[in-house]
């Protein structure tokens, strides 16, 4: 673990002591500076066996404040948090100290009276690459922005959904809630990811428009911008049908291996290259719903027992066994295969399932109901 660090050099007497970057330290050395601080033995032990979650806490608050120093020192702009776990009191103050109320990335609003145009925004950043609202912020004048915060307010995000309304929906994340120090009131993060449905627009009629987010602002896509990621998602819905046909047609030939007469069986196996690239091809809209990947693990592992153990009856079938012993084998596979049965079929109707209510995508051997 390394913290970075800051040195003040010694100047003349009549000048200010300025900063000098040291780098990153470790937190060795860190528990020795810290050590070497104390006079009182008991203290300085208590510094040096502090828990790795407090010389955490310690690297936060010494790297955060070399920032915000860098920051007023040498106009570096903050870094926006690209994930939502790293939004936090002082990433927002920060933004607000230089007056970076909006980006490509997130966008400040006081309260949801602002947001009279959520639907516009939200379809921005899901079309480009997703972005964050902070609920609680002011804006007091001309690059100066003051954080007030809001009552709790657990019914927000409600709130806030209420008024997204666009084609196709848009998965909003929950509300993170930030609170103020020294303060009751609280700030709330929403996260707006890029969607795997993009494009989206707003279903009113005065902002039906495909928007993007370039820079801080909200502009109108390209006929080749729009047509490109319609295009891009069609051909990831087209590949889900192509998995729902293969797991079909996996469905169909197990019923068959359960049906088949003593000695007619062949030496076919389940293949998975359909399910392998399928997944890759269309990760980008099948991550949103990770329950589906558990679902093919869950299909893949009995389909490759019943591989093994059909090479095994095969084998048996192919030397010079007795009758009884080759028709137990085949029994046994044919037990096997019955038991796999009902557990697949259940699988593959929660992929159908899926696949019909966040895609669209209906299996195409089943008329739609």
């Amino acid at each position: 673990m390394q913290v970075y660090a800051k040195m003040y050099a010694a100047p003349p007497s009549n000048k200010r002591k300025r900063p000098t970057d040291v780098g990153f330290l470790s937190m060795t050395v860190v528990q020795s500076a810290l050590g070497r601080c104390t006079k009182s033995p008991a203290v300085r032990r208590g510094i040096m066996h502090c828990s790795s979650l407090h010389l955490h806490r310690i690297q936060q608050r010494i790297e955060f404040g070399a920032r915000r120093e860098r920051i007023a020192v040498y106009g570096e702009k903050p870094m926006v948090p690209n994930n939502l776990n790293d939004w936090t009191y002082e990433a927002i103050e920060a933004l607000c100290a230089v007056g970076q109320s909006e980006s490509d990335r997130h966008d400040f609003k006081f309260n949801l009276a602002e947001l009279h145009n959520a639907p516009k925004i939200c379809c921005a950043f899901a079309n480009t690459f997703g972005g964050f609202i902070i609920v609680g912020v002011k804006d007091a004048g001309p690059g100066k922005f003051e954080i007030l915060g809001l009552d709790p307010d657990k019914e927000l995000y409600g709130k806030f959904v209420a008024k997204i309304k666009a084609d196709p929906d848009i998965a909003i994340s929950p509300a993170k809630p930030i609170s103020i120090p020294g303060s009751s009131k609280m700030l709330y993060v929403i996260e707006v990811p890029q969607s795997p449905r993009r494009p989206h627009l707003p279903s009113s009629v005065e902002q039906r428009v495909f928007w993007k987010r370039q820079g801080s602002d909200c502009v109108q896509m390209s006929l080749e911008e729009i047509r490109y990621q319609m295009n891009t998602y069609e051909e990831k819905r087209e590949k889900l049908a192509l998995l729902l046909i293969d797991l079909h047609h996996k469905l169909r030939s197990l019923g068959e291996q359960a049906a088949v007469p003593d000695g007619h069986y062949n030496g076919d196996t389940f293949s998975f290259e359909i399910i392998d690239r399928v997944v890759v091809e269309a990760y980008a809209i099948l991550k949103a719903d990770i329950t589906i990947f558990g679902a093919l693990d869950s299909i893949r592992q009995p389909l490759m027992l019943l591989n093994a153990e059909k090479q095994k009856m095969m084998t048996i079938q192919s030397l010079s066994y007795g009758p009884e012993y080759k028709i137990a084998a085949i029994n046994d596979y044919r037990e096997l295969v019955l038991k796999f049965i009902g557990q697949i079929t259940l699988l593959v109707e929660q992929i159908e399932r899926s696949f019909k209510e966040k895609f669209g995508v209906i299996n195409p051997y089943k008329t739609p109901s």
